[in-house]
């Protein structure tokens, strides 16, 4: 399995991964389709009543195909679901049109855009525009990301909110406003900055068991994810013979008169991840003060520019601006 879950990456790297994955490593393109749809149903199922009525909404491409593939599964689980298309099934290809096939061949039918306006769900899937979004959103693609919002049941996203801009995070006009999201190969940079977090709601991660190297050849320039538990992971133990001098001295220089604030706070995140000591350099006019509630943070007061300097040298971290 792929050692990604903490790895963010564009739309285009994780295009390749998913690209190599097939083409190097010998995963057939329907195959990860196949597990895209189970991780889906699993999801659902996980954290959705299995009762009532399910609506998947498709668009053209592999999105579509994957809801496709999910609502085929969910039949066969014996689950009421109607399925939307807002392209002509008869124009779906490569694997799109295979899981399109497989719909068909357990007795599924499509309804054509438009839905009735009230119809009622209990819980609906968009599956309308995945990753490749460029730019606005229109037509009936929009119309139908108002229908879904406006519906009274969750929306369970795959891959991403249609509409979301899976590089910047930034809505494309208009977006689903998904409860759930689940996605696949790699975590996308968009889902979590910018509008992705308000849009994607809960996030499952999938990364339907690719094969590790297949990621190895794509540079991971996107960030990573901090999680909960990322401080005990990256930080060791420390030792109990030990004291302040042992962990690093943090010079945050900043502050003018009447804005100790930032400065302030500066010092204190410093104290809380670990620094042994911290010194402000700030402005006179408030240096005393900020020692009044934080005893723990040194504080130097200067009023000259380059009077800071001579508190620099090599075995101290320097942060300055605020």
């Amino acid at each position: 399995m792929v050692d990604i879950n903490y790895k963010l990456y564009t739309a285009a790297q994780v295009r390749g991964i998913d690209n190599a994955a097939i083409h190097e490593f010998g995963v057939a393109g329907y195959e990860l389709m196949c597990r895209a749809g189970a991780a889906i149903l699993a999801a659902a199922q996980a954290h959705y009543s299995t009762e009532g009525h399910w609506l998947v909404v498709c668009g053209s491409g592999n999105n579509g195909g994957d809801g496709y593939v999910l609502a085929t599964l969910a039949l066969k689980a014996g689950l009421d679901v109607t399925v939307c298309t807002l392209s002509a099934p008869e124009n779906l290809k490569g694997d799109a049109a295979l899981a399109y096939n497989d719909w068909l061949a357990v007795g599924g039918k499509v309804v054509a855009w438009p839905l009735l306006e009230n119809a009622s769900y209990d819980l609906a899937f968009d599956a309308m525009l995945g990753t490749g979004i460029d730019r606005g959103v229109g037509g009936e693609f929009q119309q139908a990301i108002a229908y879904l919002n406006q519906l009274e049941c969750p929306t369970v996203a795959i891959d991403i909110p249609s509409g979301l801009n899976a590089d910047t995070g930034c809505v494309m006009g208009c977006a689903v406003e998904a409860q759930t999201t689940v996605t696949f190969v790699g975590r996308k940079r968009g889902m979590y900055t910018a509008d992705g977090p308000d849009y994607c709601g809960r996030i499952i991660f999938d990364d339907l068991d690719i094969p590790a190297a297949a990621a190895a050849g794509f540079c991971n320039d996107g960030g990573d994810l901090l999680t909960d538990d990322f401080l005990a992971e990256v930080l060791s133990p420390r030792r109990r013979n030990s004291h302040k001098g042992s962990f690093g001295h943090v010079v945050a220089v900043g502050g003018i008169a009447g804005m100790s604030g930032a400065v302030k706070m500066c010092g204190e995140a410093a104290l809380r991840s670990g620094a042994g000591r911290v010194t402000l350099v700030t402005d006179k006019a408030h240096a005393n003060d900020i020692n009044l509630t934080r005893p723990e943070l040194m504080v130097k007061a200067v009023d000259a520019k380059g009077e800071w300097r001579s508190l620099l040298s090599a075995d101290k971290i320097v942060a300055v601006g605020p």
